[in-house]
């Protein structure tokens, strides 16, 4: 004999009934709402800094002390999304560069002017890279602002057998040699 609700009161057992089967009926418009069973979010890119390339630090010409400083610049952070591209083959992914500016004692103007790119690799080849120039304007009386880039959307081929997950998306500063040779300097430091 199958197990039963126990019924305390007369009409529960079959209130109980209307209430689970419209639970059911809820459940199956709801399941409507989705991706089908068999359809998963695509893997996405791995995405980061390169550490080398995370910071930049542009002095005048007079020197390396603090005085000197223009522009203390560092990336903190890559937001971003995926979904299937128009074809099986293609991924669709979407990010932002968020990047803290310091502006320095010697600083020009209240304008803050630099680039930044984005690389998008498989394994150690680089498949695209894209440098975009970007500025931010200080307001008076602050030093520090947050800029944020516009989304940044990119298509990634992934062959069959392919998924996201075999890419990986860098993004940091395009320096100058010297800016370059700054920064490895002070993570040899551990500044």
């Amino acid at each position: 004999m199958p197990a039963s609700l126990p019924a305390t009161a007369a009409g529960t057992r079959p209130a109980m009934r209307a209430a689970l089967l419209g639970a059911g009926a809820l459940v199956a418009c709801l399941g409507g709402c989705g991706p089908s069973v068999d359809t998963f979010a695509p893997a996405c890119p791995q995405s980061g800094i390169l550490p080398d390339a995370g910071d930049l630090v542009r002095y005048d010409s007079k020197g390396r002390d603090l005085v000197d400083l223009q522009l203390d610049a560092r990336i903190v952070g890559v937001d971003g999304q995926c979904k299937p591209g128009e074809t099986r083959s293609q991924l669709a992914a979407q990010l932002s560069v968020v990047i803290d500016l310091t502006r320095g004692p010697a600083a020009p103007s209240s304008e803050a002017d630099f680039e930044y790119f984005v690389a998008v690799m498989k394994g150690d080849q680089i498949l695209d890279k894209q440098v975009y120039q970007a500025s931010s304007l200080f307001p008076d009386n602050v030093n520090r602002v947050r800029y944020t880039s516009e989304a940044i959307n990119l298509i990634i081929p992934t062959p069959r057998g392919t998924s996201g997950a075999a890419y990986s998306i860098y993004v940091g500063f395009q320096l100058t040699e010297a800016e370059l040779e700054n920064n490895r300097r002070r993570r040899a430091s551990g500044k």
